[in-house]
């Protein structure tokens, strides 16, 4: 922390950062945000307040250290990655860091060296506390998540990947016994309890990524690529299995009661053979709703990329109106979906059934 001044008559002024070399192998370029806020004496900030410095990491001696490596048959990366240990996730995990408020007072400090008091604790730290109370028993079990360092780090993706669908599969059983406590349809429960426990996670990992990459690339590329694991792998591996149960000689034992079930519906036929059924209801309509939602949603984000220059940031009118536009999307779907399931007189009706064989 610290305080830039402003002579009187003077409008630019410059933030010198000293960049410590220590000597160490980088795998990978290194960030920090520089940060305007809490103008004095009748100042005002302009639209950008916040600056993100990439240092670049030198591709010299990282060419040097790997040809060094290589004639000594070192992992230089596994090497790098040695470094975490249970122990440190265990510490990290157990350690409550309060929020702190950002003050004039705060900031009497230098811009660079010396000590500047301790900024004040947040009015919102008892609610920080609370939640890191409640998410404790969590950040324990994920800290025993294999380090990086253990089997080249496979053993901690797939840990971490199990970890994460026993998660989000517990968060959407929740979710939906909610939605039946409460009354709800099982449609509406899953494009609103359901959809966002389920999302969350996936909303949190996209604005981490907004916050330190450079570029838009890697939280909205997050976000496609988690939509894409939804529909190709939710909805294929279960059809996936279906298919190959009823192949099997369990499923042909079972092709009577099959029948017996599906016999009275209007699509049935006895000459069809026996398949993984599921009821669509409404999801043609949602469907159709989603599709146009989301060509806006691609829309806005290349007129962004035409205008503002990218597809996130840039000044506070685009910013706040863009996001102003996706809420308004999301709240529509959710509407018109909602109406749909409940019969509302105003949308269309469903297309007719055809009458079940005589």
């Amino acid at each position: 922390r610290g305080r830039l001044t402003f002579a009187p008559g003077v409008t630019r002024a410059a933030i010198e950062v000293e960049i410590i070399d220590d000597g160490a192998y980088d795998l990978a370029d290194e960030s920090f945000a520089v940060v305007l806020d809490e103008p004095v004496g009748g100042a005002s900030l302009g639209e950008i307040g916040r600056a993100v410095v990439v240092i670049e990491s030198d591709d010299e001696r990282r060419a040097l250290v790997k040809q060094v490596a290589s004639l000594m048959s070192l992992n230089v990366d596994a090497m790098q990655l040695a470094g975490a240990s249970w122990r440190e996730q265990l510490a990290e995990a157990v350690t409550f860091e309060p929020p702190r408020q950002a003050t004039a007072r705060a900031l009497d400090g230098p811009l660079l060296g010396g000590a500047s008091p301790p900024a004040a604790l947040s009015l919102s730290c008892p609610f920080a506390f609370a939640g890191f109370a409640l998410a404790l028993p969590w950040r324990l079990l994920f800290a025993l998540t294999p380090p990086p360092r253990v089997a080249g780090g496979w053993a901690c993706f797939f840990v971490a990947l199990v970890g994460i669908g026993v998660i989000t599969a517990l968060v959407g059983d929740l979710a939906a016994h909610m939605g039946c406590c409460l009354g709800m349809k099982p449609a509406v429960t899953a494009i609103t309890f359901v959809a966002l426990g389920t999302s969350l996670p996936d909303t949190f990992a996209s604005r981490t990524a907004a916050l330190k990459e450079r570029h838009a690339d890697s939280s909205i590329g997050n976000i496609t690529g988690s939509n894409s694991v939804n529909v190709f792998l939710g909805l294929g591996l279960p059809w996936l299995a279906a298919a190959l149960f009823w192949a099997s000689p369990r499923g042909a034992a079972q092709e009577a009661s099959w029948r017996d079930r599906y016999r009275g519906e209007a699509w049935y036929s006895e000459a069809m053979p026996v398949a993984f059924v599921v009821a669509s209801g409404d999801l043609g309509f949602s469907v159709a709703v989603f599709t146009v939602l989301a060509l806006v949603c691609l829309a806005v984000l290349v007129a962004r990329r035409a205008t503002v220059g990218g597809e996130l940031g840039g000044g506070a009118a685009s910013k706040y109106s863009t996001a102003t536009l996706f809420t308004a999307l999301w709240l529509g779907y959710i509407w018109l979906s909602i109406a749909k399931t409940e019969g509302d007189p105003r949308l269309p009706p469903p297309p007719p059934q055809p009458p079940p064989p005589g």
